[in-house]
């Protein structure tokens, strides 16, 4: 049976011996129709202890998470004030709208894998699950055997759709939540034809990119970060006549709301995500460093700059700033060679007119003497934030908060009169505004 109405109730027994509250009363959802159910739950506090109730709403969100007829995400609960004896209602969607959320606020889709297959990646702990329930189209292949030493376990099989002319996978969310969903591409010459394809990769009705392929043994990645107006998104892959369409596997990651906020109607699409003075032979870092899942690329720096880094900040924490950067990606840094010289950062678009948000990101990674500070005015286009100055342990982000664009676009760092030391910055993001006015509806594709 599957509850959809629950009173639970705890006691004094449940709590000495550690025992999730007790099942006190439920009812079959299928006496009801898709519509949104209620969901109430009393707790019984014997102690009256305010600390005694916590304890069993922790319990509870543990044992609504661990069984798959629960029809609610851990996102979408929201408890209200917590007092003895009260309680508590709920609104439940039905099981046509079940999500397949973990606790990390992660869905992770290995695309190909076998209808009920699902396992926990080795070096990350992600848990990775079939994509037999969100698609009814294409076929499951696998890369050639060589590559499987050299990725992870979930780009190992793919799916390809050598028939339809556009293909998709719906995945239900939860709407108004901001997610970075991430597609990913191997294409490992599964069908023996070494003939590297180029589709068209939609969100929605939406165009978001062109997927190239350029090296069979060379995965790529496209992301976005998206607030989704209905409570599915779907992920469509487009046959543009220049060979099969396919996909390795869909990784979608639960954002804070008020990180990469961009306007109505539009999405922010990765231009680039640097982790500035690591060492190039790394690699990229990602979750468990990343608690969003981000992949930070080390990148090259420039001639004209020199890194710094600080490996004791690397298990440091910087839970205070709500883009939560990794502490391994903030250990380092660059700085311009020539102090008194400003640091620059620049590149030129491929298109005039395309739009950008740009994310920077500062902590002080040395601990300064009495006699020394480092201050800066940042510059981007025509804003300025001046007399900056990064704080030890502590990060700080300086964002845009309208797009900016150009033929050319520079962030300039340059130190002011009274500063001892040159500027600094860590890491950097840059997002492609993309237009998503096309409204969302039921077309005739294969999902």
């Amino acid at each position: 049976m599957t509850p959809t109405m629950v009173i639970f109730k705890s006691s004094r027994k449940a709590y000495k011996e550690g025992i999730d509250v007790v099942v006190e009363d439920e009812i079959d959802p299928r006496d009801f129709s898709d519509q949104k159910l209620t969901f109430q739950r009393v707790f019984t506090c014997p102690n009256k202890s305010r600390a005694f109730c916590k304890i069993f709403k922790e319990s509870f969100v543990k044992t609504h998470e661990l069984h798959e007829f629960v029809l609610v995400t851990r996102i979408g609960l929201h408890f209200v004030d917590f007092i003895c004896d009260q309680i508590y209602t709920f609104e439940l969607k039905p099981k046509s709208h079940y999500t397949h959320f973990d606790v990390l606020g992660f869905i992770s889709i290995d695309c190909g894998a076998p209808a009920g297959v699902n396992y926990t990646e080795s070096s990350t702990g992600i848990i990775y699950i079939s994509d037999a329930n969100f698609i009814n189209t294409g076929e499951s292949k696998s890369v050639v055997s060589e590559l499987k030493s050299t990725y992870q376990q979930q780009m190992w099989t793919l799916r390809s759709f050598p028939v339809g002319k556009r293909n998709c996978f719906k995945v239900n969310i939860t709407r108004g939540s901001r997610y970075l969903i991430r597609t990913n591409f191997l294409y490992g010459n599964y069908d023996g034809l070494n003939k590297l394809p180029d589709f068209d990769l939609h969100l929605g009705p939406n165009r978001w990119d062109t997927v190239t392929i350029q090296n069979a043994s060379t995965d790529v990645y496209y992301e976005i970060i998206h607030v989704p107006s209905l409570d599915y998104i779907q992920l469509c892959l487009a046959d543009t006549g220049n060979g099969t369409p396919f996909i390795s596997s869909i990784e979608i990651r639960t954002l804070k709301n008020d990180t990469y906020v961009a306007q109505f109607g539009s999405a922010l699409q990765l231009y680039g995500r640097c982790d500035l003075g690591a060492n190039t032979t790394v690699g990229a870092y990602r979750y468990k460093y990343d608690v969003y899942d981000r992949f930070w690329e080390t990148c090259d720096s420039k001639q004209n700059w020199t890194s710094v880094q600080n490996a004791s900040i690397a298990t440091a924490s910087f839970g205070r700033n709500h883009y939560q950067l990794p502490a391994i990606v903030m250990s380092t840094a660059v700085t311009p060679t020539n102090a008194s010289a400003p640091l620059v950062i620049s590149w030129k678009p491929q298109h005039e007119n395309d739009q950008f948000h740009a994310y920077l990101h500062f902590t002080e990674i040395q601990v300064l003497a009495a006699n020394q500070t480092r201050q800066f005015n940042i510059t981007v286009g025509e804003s300025r934030h001046e007399n900056f100055s990064p704080q030890y342990h502590n990060v700080s982000t300086a964002y845009t908060r309208l797009p900016i664009r150009g033929k050319e676009i520079n962030f300039t760092l340059e130190m002011i009169k009274n500063s001892t030391l040159p500027p600094i910055i860590n890491a950097i993001e840059v997002y492609k505004v993309i237009d998503l006015q096309q409204l969302n509806t039921f077309q005739e594709d294969g999902t």
